[in-house]
């Protein structure tokens, strides 16, 4: 019998018991720490401020962030996902970022607590972007075409925390026809509660330094060969960009067709005035795939597609990362230093 680990770590400060605030519109933001707990939640409820004209659909979606900070660029995505009409959670806001493998085991003790059947996305934040169209039933729909209980995003180089090997390369199932994303990418995935939290149940450790995407990658690989502790659910990735796209080393304007139908819409009887609303439809040249989310994968310093894509679609952009090597280079100091 599986015995959950987190009752026996030493440090529970982070577990999600700790307090939490709903906004009106039903977002619900989880803190594990007092710090910038104020100065965050402000940050998060002026931008997703209550809309009375966003309805959220009676479904099982929700969309499921670990948010360290209240960067503009989370804050970029918090808006869109509510603006799509889809269910927000944000976890662990107003502690520092301390690695991949305290972001699923936070996921996780959270998926414990919801309905088995609940469908769930989950992404990282301040590299990720939706479609602007994007709506809530548009995932519902392009996860049923997916055909899998989970499924991540793909792209194109085989990263698990390292370059992989040649017996990884050979062991890695093969997508049905030729597409250049061919390899897990643990930034983005959809998938029930029940089987999302049973896969991070069998990859957990203790360890802040995880590396998910080379955890999940062996989950997938396991699964496909059938050497899995759970079998009553399957487990695929998005070669197609039927939802998802991760856009390390691709390019704006040859790797992607961009559509903008702009649409004319009364205000009022009263000022007789229009507004031009602009409707993107964005379409992946590699794969012919209509994606609805974008992720920035591989450090921002070396391509910053995202940013150029926000350009595009008339979102607010960022040029200015953090995320640079020298920031990943601090992490394992900073992972010692809190314990």
């Amino acid at each position: 019998m599986f015995v959950d680990n987190f009752e026996n770590e030493k440090n529970q400060w982070w577990r999600i018991n700790q307090p939490r605030k709903r906004l009106k519109n039903g977002t619900e933001i989880l803190f594990f720490s007092k710090i910038n707990q104020k100065k965050c939640f402000k940050e998060i409820e002026k931008i997703i401020f209550f809309n009375k004209n966003i309805k959220v659909p009676k479904n099982n979606l929700e969309w499921v962030v670990v948010n360290s900070d209240c960067d503009q660029r989370n804050l970029r995505l918090f808006q869109q996902i509510r603006n799509a009409g889809i269910k927000l959670t944000i976890l662990g806001s107003g502690v520092p970022f301390l690695g991949w493998g305290y972001r699923v085991r936070v996921i996780r003790e959270y998926l414990l607590t919801l309905p088995k059947d609940r469908i769930i996305i989950s992404t990282d934040a301040s590299d990720v972007i939706l479609s602007p169209d994007a709506k809530n039933i548009d995932f519902i729909n392009a996860y049923k075409r997916l055909n899998n209980t989970i499924t991540f995003a793909a792209e194109g180089p085989c990263w698990i925390g390292k370059e992989c090997d040649n017996q990884t390369l050979l062991d890695y199932p093969k997508p049905p026809k030729y597409t250049p994303f061919n390899y897990l990418n643990a930034g983005a995935y959809i998938g029930t509660a029940y089987s999302l939290q049973k896969v991070i149940e069998v990859i957990y450790t203790t360890d802040h330094g995880l590396d998910d995407q080379g955890a999940f990658s062996k989950a997938f690989i396991d699964i496909k060969k059938n050497n899995f502790k759970y079998k009553n659910f399957t487990f695929g990735l998005d070669f197609f960009n039927e939802m998802f796209i991760s856009l390390f080393g691709l390019n704006i304007k040859k790797d992607f067709e961009i559509i903008n139908n702009a649409k004319k819409k009364k205000y009022s009887d009263k000022t007789k005035t229009t507004n031009l609303l602009k409707s993107f439809q964005i379409t992946s040249v590699k794969t012919g795939g209509k994606p609805l989310v974008f992720h920035q994968s591989g450090l921002k310093i070396q391509n910053r597609v995202l940013e150029d894509l926000c350009v595009e679609l008339n979102l607010p952009f960022f040029y200015s990362w953090a995320h640079t090597k020298e920031w990943f280079d601090t992490m394992p100091a900073f992972r010692k230093s809190v314990g």
